[in-house]
Formats: C-alpha cells, structure tokens, sequence
C-alpha cells in the first residue's frame, strides 16, 4: 500500500458517492472526504494507483500526524455508505481466536444500521464511528486503535462497541473489522486452541497433584528436596520412604502431567510388572515430580536402569 494511498484511501465524486482509487477515471474531479479539496488519481511503475491532493493542504486530517487513524475512520464510514448504496456488500465483524489470532467466523452488519457518522459525542463518550439506525440511535460504537488504546471510560458508555486496528480496517478498506477489544460477545477461542487449553489445564493439575504428593514427609526427605546430587546410598533410602503405591500414584500424575516423556510410561510398566523400581529409578520419578522433568530424556535413559539424571 502506497502512502497516498493510505492517506486518501477514499474519494468523493461529484454526486457524492464514495470511490475507490481502482474506481476513479485518470482525469475526473474528485474530492478529499475530509477537507473537501480536490484529489487526482496518481499510478507510477513503482507506487500502486492512489488519490493524493492536488495542493498540500496542512488543514486535512488525512495529512497530519494521525492520518492512518483518520483515514481508518473514514474507510469505515465509506465501506458503510457503499453498502447501504448496493455498491458493495455489509461489512464483516470477525470474531479473531485469542489464542492462534485466525479467524473463527464473520458476521455481517446487521440491517438495523441505516448509516455511519465520525466523531459521535455521547454521554461518558466520544466514539470515533458510530453506525447508527433510522432513527438515529446508535447501535455500535467503533474505536480505532493507532497508537493507544481506547481511555477506560468509553468502556462504560451503555452501548455495544469495538475497538480495532487501524492498520486491519486499512487493509480491508473498511470492508472487514477483527476487534482486539469491546463489549460486543463475539467467540475469542477456536476449538483447537480451546482443547489445547483444557489440556494444559489438566497438565497443570497433574504438576501441582504430583508434586503434592512427592512433598517431603520426613526430615530425610527435606533434605534430599534440597540437594543437586543424590548418592547411592541416599537412592536407596529414598525407596523405602517411597513404597509401590505411593510411587504409582505420583507416576499416574506425571504420565498425564508429560504425556510425551515415554520414560515414565517405561517405569509405570516396569512398577506394574515388577511391583518396583530400583533406587535410581525412584529417584528419577521423585526428582520430576519435585522439580519437573528438565534435562531429562530419552537420550539419557540406561537400558534396564533408568535414565542418568541430575538436576
């Protein structure tokens, strides 16, 4: 997008109605929707087809220092009016997942907006567009987010509003809003994300379960917690204080808590088959549980032992 273009992304014919640059003819008469001055249309090999002002006119607002977040308000207002002129189809609002940013679903406007005004001044508010109906009312507030976002009170104006990025309305001419904020009940998590979530949800429990039950009960046990390196003497302590059912209830948690660590699926057989496991292996499983799994991974397991793991 050429910065002409994104200063002027809309045009004013002389019956007034709003043209796109990929509209306009070479040598008609436009003007700027803003301080009414004249535009041309401008194409080179090197810019894409825009409107620019035929004079510099430091009054426009599509020439200030905000011209990206005037111009995304009137890309709005111009995607309404030409919809509501059967020149171009209902604006969609996308509902954006939270978590991977697609697209969940559009919806159009809704046929109760009859039209678009700037800068709306309300009780407790002052909207940058507001779609408003045949009467008048307003029935959504739209917020363009540039460089701030929108002051906490316009968040308690008793309407429906949105707020979005100026740089995505620019991208769409208006034609398609994904807010990042609002009032407005759109869904804010696709179903992947949403299973993801609940799996790490129940990840996390199986962390805090298992950790819960390797907590030292015994002042051996405190001690241990506090060291990098166990000797062997002390592994083989640590499984006394560590009997088969305690292991296999911490081992239950940890294998839901790393689904991936097939090391531990290795020890729940070998509890389930042996009724044991061996000093070092004991240690293995309550050092995960204590403070994760870390460095530890198949390349460190020993056949017939367990893996080598140091904190």
């Amino acid at each position: 997008m050429g910065m002409h273009e994104l200063l002027v992304p809309f045009a004013l014919s002389g019956d007034g109605a709003w043209l796109r640059p990929g509209e306009a003819m070479d040598h008609g008469r436009y003007a700027c929707p803003d301080c009414k001055g004249r535009v041309v249309v401008r194409e080179g090999t090197d810019i894409v087809r825009h409107f620019a002002h035929w004079r510099d006119v430091p009054a426009c607002r599509l020439s200030g220092e905000s011209a990206e977040h005037m111009a995304a308000k009137y890309a709005v207002v111009a995607a309404v009016q030409r919809w509501k002129a059967g020149a171009a189809g209902a604006p969609l609002v996308a509902a954006m997942c939270r978590g991977c940013g697609g697209t969940i679903e559009e919806r159009p406007l809704r046929p109760v907006v009859a039209d678009a005004a700037l800068e709306v001044s309300l009780p407790g508010a002052r909207l940058d567009v507001a779609l408003r109906d045949a009467r008048g009312k307003v029935v959504l507030g739209i917020e363009i987010l540039h460089a701030h976002a929108v002051p906490g009170d316009k968040g308690r104006a008793r309407i429906p509003w949105i707020e979005v990025r100026a740089a995505q309305v620019l991208s769409s001419l208006g034609g398609r809003l994904a807010p990042i904020r609002g009032n407005v009940k759109l869904p804010g998590e696709c179903a992947a994300c949403r299973k993801e979530r609940a799996a790490g949800l129940v990840r996390e429990n199986a962390r805090r379960a298992a950790a819960g039950l390797a907590t030292p009960r015994s002042r051996f046990e405190a001690s241990l917690a506090e060291q990098a390196k166990w000797t062997a003497r002390q592994r083989e302590t640590l499984g006394r204080h560590f009997p088969k059912e305690r292991m296999r209830r911490i081992l239950a948690q940890l294998r839901r808590a790393y689904p991936k660590l097939d090391l531990l699926r290795d020890f729940e057989d070998r509890l389930l088959l042996c009724g044991h496991l061996s000093p070092r292996q004991v240690a293995v499983v309550v050092r995960v549980a204590q403070r994760g799994p870390g460095r530890l991974g198949a390349a460190h397991a020993v056949p017939g032992e367990g893996p080598r793991f140091e904190a």
